[in-house]
């Protein structure tokens, strides 16, 4: 059960970046998005490299 937690939390890193990407394109607002996208996608990766996916 662990296991299936951790995968869905790389799904989660990595849709959260995919959506603050876009987000940088298209959002009037003002926010760090593609900072953001970069914390979601370092976390992904390292959780990633942790899990041996």
């Amino acid at each position: 059960m662990l296991l299936e937690v951790n995968r869905f939390a790389l799904a989660s890193h990595f849709l959260w970046g995919l959506w603050s990407i876009v987000q940088a394109k298209i959002s009037s607002i003002e926010f760090g998005y593609m900072e953001y996208a970069q914390a979601r996608f370092d976390a992904y990766f390292d959780q990633k490299r942790k899990l041996g996916v």
